[in-house]
């Protein structure tokens, strides 16, 4: 007789604020260009993983180095809906060098090598339970290396 063991459910992380977070990021959608064109670089990108699924184009507009505005398109699982919604709030404000640290942080913290980037803790916390997950930290990271492929990219 084979053995079953129980999977996880994925209720483990797919919590009420990951839902709620994915929520807000299907009502984003990309800026308004005419709004934010004045003075500002835009910068365009679009990744996907191909493995699961996971779409997101994302626009970035800056002055001076700094991300003023960010807008993003996306199709994907709960989890990368949500991190995108939480990607938009920490990366208002940032510049492209402070975002790149971050991003560093953030893939050592979903190894388990150390605590969440400390200015981004508490945005990040409710994705503490991907960590014992792998396959899915592709899923949370899709849309911030959008946003590091943008960075290269100009349009």
């Amino acid at each position: 007789m084979a053995t079953v063991t129980a999977q996880p459910a994925q209720a483990d992380f797919y919590n009420s604020r990951i839902k709620a977070l994915a929520a807000t990021a299907r009502q984003t959608g990309l800026p308004d260009r005419d709004a934010l064109l004045d003075g500002a670089e835009r910068r365009r990108a679009s990744i996907d993983n191909p493995l699961c699924g996971d779409q997101i184009e994302v626009e970035i507009w800056s002055r001076n180095g700094r991300i003023i505005e960010l807008g993003f398109d996306i199709r994907g699982c709960l989890l990368a809906e949500a991190s995108a919604a939480v990607m938009r709030q920490l990366a208002i404000g940032q510049t492209y060098a402070e975002l790149d640290q971050r991003i560093e942080q953030l893939e050592a913290f979903l190894d388990g090598e150390q605590p969440p980037p400390p200015a981004w803790a508490t945005a990040l916390d409710c994705f503490t339970p991907v960590q014992a997950h792998p396959g899915r930290h592709d899923c949370l990271l899709l849309p911030f290396l959008a946003i590091q492929m943008a960075r290269a990219a100009q349009t």
